[in-house]
């Protein structure tokens, strides 16, 4: 058997076993490749497929070859980011409350296979009940098809800052956190660019005109997507009504992270 002094033979396999939340109904696992030589498969599971006002999945990492319980960890914690970052962008949806519930390794031949478990620490929970969307065959298809590609994406860090901002409960830091990636997709060049890529994408987008001041210190008109006109009121409009500015972006949310998510997916 494996030990300090003999790491030679090698354990089959593996699985490194993590729970989450994301309201999303589905009643079969869900099975992908990975884009990782180590990784054989990742699955899926909803906790309870026949509630589906039950938040709690289970995502199993199951891996080749390994010569420890320890790398199983390793291996899990350098992937598992990517992994649930895909899956929001995937399914455009919340994923939170992620966890290391344990994780085991196959038996080598004549000998015994190790398991460990992880007690979630003690929690007091309010509840509130919302229906899980169902997930439907392209969903899946979308997520199969980004698992399998290149690990990690190119732009990962903005696919990162995606799952952030969906698992953000205050609408406007949700909206300011979607409006840096569109900066960072059109090059951290100005809000014009910024504005030409939200009309390539939803061109009926409302744009207002508003008074700016040029180098010579005229006024000038200045035409602005609602989008940035409402960044603009946050960040440097002193004049602006937080409270009123803040109903119009929950009212415009879904649109605009719509929009932010063709960008990313594209």
């Amino acid at each position: 058997m494996n030990g300090p002094d003999n790491l030679l033979t090698l354990y089959p396999g593996g699985e490194a076993q993590y729970s989450f939340k994301m309201y999303a109904a589905c009643d079969q696992p869900i099975c992908c490749s990975l884009a990782d030589p180590r990784v054989i498969e990742c699955v899926f599971s909803k906790a309870n497929p026949a509630d589906p006002f039950d938040p709690a999945w289970h995502l199993g990492i199951r891996l080749g070859p390994l010569n420890s319980a320890k790398e199983i960890e390793e291996i899990g914690n350098a992937i598992k980011d990517d992994i649930f970052d895909k899956l929001s962008l995937a399914f455009n949806i919340r994923v939170d409350q992620i966890r290391m519930t344990g994780h085991s390794l196959m038996p080598i031949p004549n000998g015994g296979g190790i398991a460990l478990g992880i007690l979630p620490m003690p929690t007091l929970n309010m509840v509130a009940r919302a229906g899980g969307r169902p997930l439907l065959a392209d969903d899946i298809g979308n997520l199969q098809d980004s698992l399998s590609k290149s690990f990690p994406l190119p732009n990962s860090a903005l696919v990162a800052l995606y799952r952030s901002a969906l698992s953000t409960d205050d609408p406007v830091a949700k909206f300011l956190i979607l409006y840096l990636i569109l900066y960072e997709v059109a090059g951290n060049d100005s809000q014009k660019a910024v504005d030409n890529l939200i009309l390539k994408y939803a061109p009926l987008t409302p744009t207002d005109q508003t008074p700016r001041l040029d180098k010579t210190g005229q006024r000038k008109p200045t035409f602005e997507t609602i989008y940035t006109r409402l960044r603009n009121e946050i960040t440097h409009r002193i004049a602006a009504k937080p409270e009123e500015n803040r109903e119009v972006i929950i009212s415009n949310l879904d649109a605009f992270q719509t929009i932010v998510h063709q960008v990313l997916r594209s």
